[in-house]
């Protein structure tokens, strides 16, 4: 009887594993983009002045 019930209790734990795993690396697929998580591209604004460029 112990032997079925590690071996069932592996089981679990094996799936709770997978599940985690599988989520995680949703996350990061979504975030990332790859299913559409970001339509917007990102603008970045850049304001760069040389020294003597202050506008005489």
């Amino acid at each position: 009887m112990a032997e079925g019930e590690s071996s069932g209790s592996v089981g679990i734990v094996a799936i709770i594993a997978i599940i985690v795993i599988l989520l995680l690396v949703a996350f990061f697929v979504i975030k990332g983009g790859l299913f559409g998580g970001r339509s917007v591209p990102s603008k970045v604004d850049v304001n760069i002045q040389t020294p003597g460029s202050g506008g005489k």
